[in-house]
């Protein structure tokens, strides 16, 4: 389990779909939680 009360600072990037980048149709988000080196800690999702 990772603890992130270690770290100071975290980047979260929303990672986007073509689909979605090329039509403008809203899906489930998705995001990628980093240190600010870019090492990827977390990947987190929604549900609907």
């Amino acid at each position: 389990m990772i603890d992130l009360s270690e770290y100071r600072e975290l980047v979260v990037r929303q990672e986007v779909e073509h689909l979605e980048a090329f039509t403008g149709i809203e899906t489930e988000n998705r995001y990628s939680v980093l240190t600010p080196d870019g090492e990827q800690l977390l990947y987190a999702y929604e549900e609907s």
